[in-house]
């Protein structure tokens, strides 16, 4: 007759990072057959809590705003309860991403 067993195999990351994502494939292989899944594995993190530096010079303050997530945080800057924007003359406001690949 036909004789079959069940085979289980797992993995795990422990202290996952944004870096473990991406395609994992597992591979099952008998004597004449292989079989394949793959998956797509995505981390996302919380937003860190910004840190914020200054750098005056005469007549001119600089605030940087550093934090990071997955997807990236979107930041926006408040004076109390008004929210600032870029207003081209004395306030300007902006922003990059780095690409943590």
């Amino acid at each position: 007759g036909n004789y079959s067993s069940e085979f289980s195999a797992s993995l795990t990351i422990h202290n996952t990072e944004l870096g473990d994502g991406g395609n994992y494939m597992c591979t099952a292989s008998a004597i004449h057959h292989t079989s394949q899944a793959t998956f797509e594995v995505h981390v996302y993190a919380h937003p860190s809590k910004p840190v914020v530096s200054k750098v005056t010079e005469l007549k001119q303050l600089e605030l940087v705003c550093q934090s990071e997530g997955f997807p990236p945080p979107t930041t926006t800057w408040r004076r109390s309860t008004e929210l600032l924007e870029d207003d081209g003359t004395r306030l300007s406001i902006t922003y990059a991403i780095e690409d943590g690949t």
